[in-house]
């Protein structure tokens, strides 16, 4: 199984794949080989795009962020900028949601940005 990172970094976005899954890159709009640091390089917009096809390829992906997030957006939306991470979205619904005791507009937070984020569309 082959893993690797799209790193975001500013207005762009890198990532290194292994030789044999070269053609997962293929199609991907706006990609460049940087030749010195061995990377595809995309524009940021397209992390989620990128991830998405090379998960639909067989690669393990992760999007990371190379730079801190700023504080803009709920919290809820900092917690998915770039990384749809289900098991967190389930351990926090579990403490959030209205039917356990929770705050159901911190649970209506969480929900919107797992919507906005487009990790709803990566869960199914």
């Amino acid at each position: 199984m082959i893993h690797t990172y799209v790193v975001v970094d500013g207005h762009e976005c890198r990532v290194q794949v292994p030789y044999e899954a070269r053609d997962s890159t293929k199609g991907i709009p706006g990609r460049q080989w940087d030749n010195d640091s061995k990377h595809w390089v995309f524009p940021a917009r397209e992390a989620g795009y990128v991830a998405q096809r090379l998960r639909s390829r067989g690669i393990i992906c992760k999007v990371v962020n190379a730079t801190p997030v700023a504080a803009t957006g709920n919290w809820a939306e900092r917690v998915f900028t770039n990384n749809c991470d289900k098991p967190i979205y389930r351990k926090l619904s579990r403490k959030l949601h209205p039917d356990v005791g929770g705050d159901g507009e911190l649970q209506q937070q969480l929900n919107d940005a797992w919507q906005d984020c487009g990790c709803a569309d990566d869960a199914q």
